[in-house]
């Protein structure tokens, strides 16, 4: 009995205090994820049955993709009794493959009503479903992270034990009501993915090129006895390579 209680007391304490959880390393793959996750928790803020990308992104402070801007990135599609939320991925993206491996488990789809995810341009997630012209949305946890970390938000697709950091960011205020509708008691110890990981595409690169030096054509004398360098009675500076 003593021991029964005893354990109940150690299992207490561990999930009153938090508990640390190993986070995926890849940062593509938390842009990938996490851009669906915030996406979806945006609609469920917005709280419209018809959102807008531009109402959507109003809630945070930069775009998913630094380099694009939203419409070419995120998808929003207005199925009969759903809302679909759309994230591109790129064809040369390390993350596929994790993508692929874990669609089921991401909930992950390669169109909206669509098959598993195996290799589209776009990712597709539900984020609501629609009755009587009321929104329902899919539940996403979230939480701050910890230590340095705790202004970034992370966020679990109703699995405590996967968490994505939240991209791109939210402005502070739709960090708080996010927290205070979708906010778990108790939360893990998270912290932003730290490895970098590099595309084989950026790593293989071209050598640099150079422009050559100016050729300088003379026939001076004092030139050809100086470098011996009377082909044709034409001189060449910088001399070229010529085969024996």
């Amino acid at each position: 009995m003593k021991k029964i209680i005893l354990t109940l007391l150690l299992l207490s304490c561990f999930l009153n205090s938090g508990y640390a959880l190993e986070v995926e390393p890849n940062p593509e793959i938390h842009k990938i994820i996490g851009t669906l996750y915030a996406m979806t928790s945006a609609i469920n803020l917005n709280g419209s049955v018809n959102p807008t990308v531009k109402e959507i992104s109003s809630y945070f402070e930069n775009t998913p993709y630094p380099n694009k801007n939203w419409n070419e990135t995120v998808k929003i599609s207005h199925e009969k009794n759903s809302l679909w939320v759309g994230i591109f991925v790129d064809k040369f993206s390390n993350a596929r493959s994790y993508l692929r491996a874990n669609a089921d488990e991401l909930k992950i789809k390669d169109s909206p009503n669509g098959y598993t995810w195996l290799g589209g341009e776009f990712v597709w997630l539900k984020a609501a479903e629609i009755s009587n012209k009321k929104l329902k949305p899919v539940k996403i946890l979230s939480c701050s992270g910890s230590g340095n970390d705790k202004n970034i938000i992370f966020l679990s697709y109703e699995n405590k034990n996967l968490w994505w950091q939240s991209n791109p960011a939210f402005k502070n205020s739709a960090s708080k009501n996010l927290l205070k509708i979708s906010g778990v008691k108790n939360p893990p110890e998270l912290h932003a993915p730290k490895k970098e990981f590099v595309s084989i595409y950026d790593e293989v690169k071209p050598a640099s090129v150079h422009v050559p030096g100016k050729i300088h054509v003379s026939s001076d004398k004092t030139f050809r006895e100086q470098y011996d360098t009377d082909i044709g009675g034409v001189n060449f500076n910088p001399i070229p390579h010529v085969r024996y």
